[in-house]
């Protein structure tokens, strides 16, 4: 959805900066993430790693901007749910931001 709302649009848009530690724990859980699904499917890790002939830290350095794509986008939705005031224990924010996404589709119409 071109300039629509999407994440990825909003946070192509912020110029958040990115604490370095949150940065690095997305890269642990991407990590861990794939091991999960790896392990899943009855696979061993380093395996896998062999295959890619890779080593985990190189797939962290190709997941970087990845990671801090994932970091930007957790903290700008943060800001909104803030600044709307939504409580994300409740249902209220869903219905918020679907209220909020059908407005948003009806003006572009």
């Amino acid at each position: 959805m071109p300039g629509g709302f999407s994440s990825t649009n909003i946070t192509k848009k912020s110029e958040t900066e990115l604490p370095q530690i949150l940065v690095d724990f997305e890269l642990e859980k991407m990590i861990h993430e794939l091991k999960d699904n790896i392990s899943q499917m009855g696979l061993d890790f380093s395996v896998y790693l062999k295959n890619l002939k890779k080593t985990e830290d190189e797939l962290k350095k190709e997941w970087l901007d990845k990671a801090r794509e994932r970091v930007r986008a957790a903290l700008v939705l943060q800001k909104i749910a803030d600044v709307e005031n939504l409580d994300v224990t409740s249902r209220r924010p869903k219905k918020k931001l679907i209220k909020f996404y059908a407005n948003t589709r009806t003006r572009k119409q």
